[in-house]
């Protein structure tokens, strides 16, 4: 389902900071409108506004908010916003998109419209203002407006009086390892059909008839009488000649294959964490705090440093450890363990070092209590 983002501004300025933010996250040009007074619209932003609501642009804003959803009395508010002076962006965005635009939106302060609307209403408002860039053209409805667009707009939070308190994020990373498929190389394998000359030997007979006249002087006999009628003597000679003849044979098979064989790999990287250290002066709060004669941490870094480079060095970064000796200097400065020895408080602080460190207490054990002695060594 579609929503709708309004958010009123005080300055065309912040308005087109705002619409500058929303292009540079991605969301389109005709889903961004910005509307502003009579002469006001800068045309420096027509590259990631879908359209300018002035005056002179033929729009009613009031009608126009109306059909994407709004309230009539905030469109209302809105138009009398524009009229003083303001400038109102609105963005069409998808659900998955909303929260992203909210957040853009509420980054340049947005108008509360609460505490403004009712600021305007003891000036003497009555909550019917003359709409920002009204015109005869108006009264034709928008004819891409779909009837399930619902409005969502960002307000800024006041906070009470009595109200006194500070967020500190704490934000920390994760390490997270996938996979992706590398080309390391290519093998080709090509087939072509090539001539080579062969030779066989072969043995052939060649017949060849001869005549012989051979001087005879003996009495004819009657078998010579009878031979010697007509008569006709026909002898064939046959000579062999080599026949070629080929058939293909395989005589040998190239198979192309691809093994594929799996290995496990460890990844090692560093990840960063926000430590939050709560120091106390000792003096005005003897039961919780820091002991008032404890050093600063950053004067122990050399100790820290020296300490790692002959300890750690081939176990990992030292970003990795100066957690470790962070957390040995704030419990040797914590009035909770004053005056109690390593065995006595190594299992509360175990307890609480893997509470926000799962796991990890054997790794980094040595360099906790290395910055707990140095602290209670040198105050």
């Amino acid at each position: 389902m579609a929503k709708t983002l309004v958010g009123l501004y005080d300055t065309l300025t912040d308005a087109e900071q705002v619409v500058h933010d929303l292009g540079m996250e991605g969301f389109p040009r005709g889903g961004i409108r910005v509307a502003a007074s009579h002469g006001a619209a800068r045309r420096g932003m027509d590259a990631l506004v879908g359209e300018w609501i002035t005056a002179e642009s033929g729009t009613n804003l009031v009608d126009t908010l109306t059909d994407l959803g709004v309230p009539a009395a905030e469109a209302h508010a809105y138009a009398e916003g524009i009229r003083r002076g303001g400038a109102l962006v609105i963005v069409e965005s998808s659900d998955e998109w909303a929260d992203r635009g909210l957040e853009i939106m509420h980054r340049r302060h947005a108008v509360d419209m609460d505490e403004r609307t009712a600021h305007w209403r003891q000036e003497g408002w009555t909550g019917t203002a003359a709409r920002a860039g009204s015109s005869p053209a108006a009264a034709a409805p928008a004819a891409n407006v779909r009837p399930e667009v619902r409005q969502e707009r960002p307000r800024t939070g006041t906070r009470g009086e009595h109200e006194e308190e500070v967020t500190m994020p704490v934000v920390e990373e994760e390490l997270s390892v996938g996979k992706r498929a590398v080309e390391r190389g290519r093998v080709r394998v090509h087939s072509r059909v090539v001539e080579r000359p062969v030779e066989e030997s072969v043995r052939l007979r060649d017949e060849t008839v001869t005549i012989e006249r051979r001087p005879v002087d003996r009495p004819a006999t009657d078998a010579d009488l009878a031979a010697g009628r007509d008569q006709t003597i026909e002898v064939t000679e046959v000579d062999e000649e080599a026949v070629v003849s080929k058939q293909a044979r395989v005589v040998e098979e190239v198979v192309v294959r691809k093994d594929a064989e799996e290995h496990t790999e460890t990844v090692r990287g560093t990840v960063l964490r926000t430590d939050v250290d709560v120091d106390r002066d000792a003096d005005a709060h003897p039961e919780t705090g820091r002991t008032a004669s404890t050093r600063d941490f950053a004067s122990y870094a050399p100790d820290w440093r020296q300490h790692y480079e002959t300890t750690f060095r081939n176990r990992g970064a030292y970003a990795d450890y100066e957690p470790a000796y962070r957390y040995g200097y704030n419990l040797a400065g914590n009035a909770r363990y004053r005056g109690r020895d390593w065995t006595a408080l190594e299992a509360d602080a175990r307890r609480d070092w893997e509470s926000r460190h799962g796991g990890t207490w054997e790794q980094f054990k040595d360099a906790i209590r290395y910055g707990w002695d140095k602290v209670r060594a040198r105050p």
